[in-house]
């Protein structure tokens, strides 16, 4: 009996938490321009750009040579495409825009590089 109960909690916790999960991997499955008409309250006429604006970035980044210059070259295309959109906001939701880039600026791999030197810096000195 007890095994019969902890088994219908453990579906009721897949079930739950499934759910969650699915949420989660719908927003992934949205375009970038969809994200953003939903972050920043984009106009149609706003959106139409932003998804323009997107679809000229990957045409771009597919188009890119596979060799060590590729990750410069896609840096530089995320940052005029971050340029191009701001272009197209208000200023309100410019301040909504810089506030999310400067958050996704945190959580990038070069962020955890500089704690990790500033730490090792630390050591050094103590």
């Amino acid at each position: 009996m007890k095994s019969l109960k902890f088994v219908f909690a453990i579906i009721a916790l897949a079930i739950a938490f499934g759910g969650s999960i699915a949420k989660a991997q719908d927003a992934k499955k949205q375009s970038p321009a969809d994200r953003a008409k939903a972050a920043y309250n984009l106009t149609d006429e706003q959106y139409a750009q932003v998804k323009a604006i997107y679809a000229d970035a990957a045409a771009q980044k597919k188009a890119l040579p596979k060799d060590e210059t590729r990750k410069a070259k896609d840096a530089a295309i995320n940052k005029e495409t971050s340029e191009k959109i701001r272009a197209v906001l208000t200023a309100e939701q410019q301040a909504k825009f810089d506030d999310a880039q400067k958050k996704a600026k945190g959580k990038g791999k070069g962020d955890a590089k500089a704690k990790g030197d500033a730490k090792k810096k630390k050591a050094a000195t103590e």
